[in-house]
């Protein structure tokens, strides 16, 4: 299931109905937005053997995607290094040796007469020899192969990477049409309207809330721990930096729920109705709500690209809040 993207997902139905699929693709937009959902769903309906409209559900190859087995699918996602395979701290990476594998992968004969395809997850932190060794097979495409990179933004990939796939561009939805969809899912009427709220705009992770209602909770708890961190001494939040830093997804997740939530509080200041489903700010201003986004927006970029320690830019914002 995803929700929203229409406008995404009506392109690439019309790339298959017209045989013109691209041998790369790059989907970029904001974290937990679905894009991986949209890829599936595209190489999917792209390997289904009876319809180039919406994936049957019933042959061969839709059966081993209900069943998520992907025998000409490689799914590649940042890693930590070979020896630290515990590692979930800043060192996750897309690295040379996963793109080898796949070029490996690519070369060999597909199972049936399908698409062999690829989705590279959080592109954007490939390295750069990693980058230069994805470059070469994006060169020479092979026959029934499809790229599908994801990424949060284009620019942080080679321009020549860029230059050689189709761009799918995703944002953020509205929460009223995100509301919609949820239901249009046979998701019952109050529950789509919490998560539609919760979710920020983010259809990917509208869907985890659904299929895991911890998450939703968790969200909260983010949400309340920042919010008593700017109420507590120093000493207290170097020490949640600390803790938050060893875990690269908790820390990206964590700034994204709380960058979304604060923009809400600036938008029910600016008229729009309240979120009934999360914690108020206790006598917060416009100006310090925009300040803070700022200052978490700041930081999660300094993090995301460049070398800079995670636990001292997380020390940083702390300080500003």
């Amino acid at each position: 299931m995803f929700i929203g993207h229409k406008k995404q997902w009506e392109y690439l139905k019309r790339s298959i109905g017209n045989d013109r699929v691209a041998h790369a693709y790059l989907f970029y937009g904001p974290l937990n937005i679905g894009k991986k959902t949209v890829a599936l769903e595209f190489i999917k309906l792209l390997n289904c053997h009876n319809s180039k409209v919406k994936p049957c559900g019933e042959c061969a190859s839709c059966k081993n995607f209900e069943k998520e087995t992907y025998p000409n699918l490689f799914l590649i996602k940042p890693e930590p290094t070979e020896n630290n395979k515990d590692d979930k701290g800043s060192n996750l990476a897309v690295r040379i040796n996963q793109i080898s594998k796949l070029k490996s992968g690519l070369s060999l004969s597909s199972s049936d007469s399908g698409y062999k395809a690829a989705i590279i997850d959080g592109a954007d932190t490939m390295t750069y020899d990693a980058q230069g060794s994805l470059l070469k097979i994006l060169e020479e495409p092979k026959g029934k192969t499809v790229i599908i990179i994801i990424a949060e933004q284009a620019d942080q990939l080679l321009s020549t990477i860029v230059s050689r796939c189709q761009l799918v561009r995703f944002d953020l939805m509205r929460t009223e049409h995100m509301e919609e969809s949820l239901k249009e899912n046979n998701i019952p009427k109050e529950l789509a309207k919490e998560i539609s709220w919760l979710s920020f705009g983010r259809p990917g992770l509208a869907i985890e809330y659904y299929k895991n209602p911890e998450l939703a909770e968790l969200q909260k708890e983010r949400i309340t721990d920042f919010l008593k961190l700017s109420k507590a001494p120093l000493i207290t939040r170097f020490k949640y930096a600390e803790l938050l830093a060893k875990d690269t997804e908790a820390m990206y997740n964590s700034m994204d729920v709380w960058i979304g939530y604060f923009r809400e509080l600036l938008l029910e200041s600016l008229g729009k109705d309240k979120n009934n489903f999360v914690l108020p700010a206790i006598g917060w201003s416009k100006n310090k709500i925009r300040n803070v986004i700022e200052t978490i927006e700041k930081m999660r970029f300094v993090i995301k690209t460049t070398n800079a320690n995670p636990r001292l830019a997380l020390e940083v914002l702390f300080m500003k809040i």
